[in-house]
């Protein structure tokens, strides 16, 4: 279910993208990538700022954080991007190869862009009620919305040269592990104390 999703916002993005051509969607596409790299990279310095470790309020305000950090890095970059760097250049492509590179990258910018927010949304506490579990809960993301995420900040790690490639995959691992480890306790009945 959550890779028909991904394939939906890929699927809107895609239709945008034939309207806006190979430049803007292109910018767009990189932009993308750069803020879910950005992200998920630094859920451990945001991690370790929040108070109240272990408690639900901890991984709401991490996730939040997590999706703000990659919606301001977006802002941010596609601002300089449409300022300084759309229409300095008057190529023209060919009408279907224009067409079909972008729609080709609008559908991987949305795809990217879902799984990051399901991802966002996955490690959640509220994803461990009945109603969701099994569908959306991080223990369940590894097939549909793990890979496509932690492809994109490896991707990014090795195109600006870093030493970690792989460091991504560890990073919701762990978190992920916390979650469950605050879920399972929290399933546990209080022992009543003793006098």
């Amino acid at each position: 279910m959550l890779f028909w999703l991904a394939v939906i916002g890929g699927a809107a993005v895609s239709y945008v993208a034939l309207k806006k051509g190979f430049f803007p969607i292109w910018a767009v596409l990189f932009n993308t990538l750069v803020s879910v790299y950005l992200g998920v990279m630094l859920l451990p310095v945001i991690a370790a700022v929040i108070p109240n470790s272990g408690t639900a309020a901890y991984f709401y305000s991490c996730s939040l954080c997590m999706l703000a950090v990659a919606v301001i890095a977006f802002v941010f970059l596609q601002t300089i991007a449409s300022n300084y760097f759309s229409g300095g250049f008057a190529v023209t492509f060919p009408v279907i190869f224009n067409n079909i590179v972008a729609a080709t990258l609008g559908f991987i910018t949305g795809y990217v862009a879902t799984c990051f927010v399901l991802l966002v949304v996955g490690i959640m506490p509220i994803t461990a009620h009945p109603f969701v579990s099994g569908t959306l809960d991080a223990d369940h993301l590894a097939p549909a919305v793990k890979v496509p995420v932690t492809a994109t900040c490896g991707f990014i790690a090795r195109a600006s040269m870093q030493i970690y490639p792989n460091v991504a995959d560890g990073i919701i691992k762990d978190f992920a592990q916390q979650r469950r480890d605050f879920l399972d306790n929290a399933d546990k009945p209080e022992s009543p104390t003793e006098y």
